[in-house]
């Protein structure tokens, strides 16, 4: 996320990965009739995130900084997930 215009942190990976993820469920809902089959890639994505909250074997962080860098993994879980989320909510309510 350290992308910058201006002073502003931008949380360009965050949106891609909202964008991406949506478009994966998307796919998914193409191959199968199940609402929860088709979120297989958003619960994947969500444990990848999960996963590197954790510190490695040097313990290095990939999450963390000053600022709004400190906050990078909730803005990268509401922008990453929120898209696949309001798209199974509507399939779900819709009937498709």
């Amino acid at each position: 996320m350290p992308v910058r215009l201006g002073g502003v942190a931008l949380p360009l990976s965050a949106a891609l990965s909202g964008l991406l993820n949506a478009m994966l469920v998307w796919a998914a809902t193409h191959y199968t009739d199940s609402i929860r089959l088709a979120a297989v890639p958003l619960w994947t994505w969500l444990a990848t995130v999960a996963a590197l909250t954790f510190g490695g074997p040097g313990n290095d962080v990939v999450f963390g900084g000053r600022g709004l860098l400190g906050y990078s993994v909730v803005i990268l879980l509401v922008l990453g997930a929120l898209p696949p989320v309001l798209l199974l909510r509507r399939m779900t309510f819709s009937g498709s």
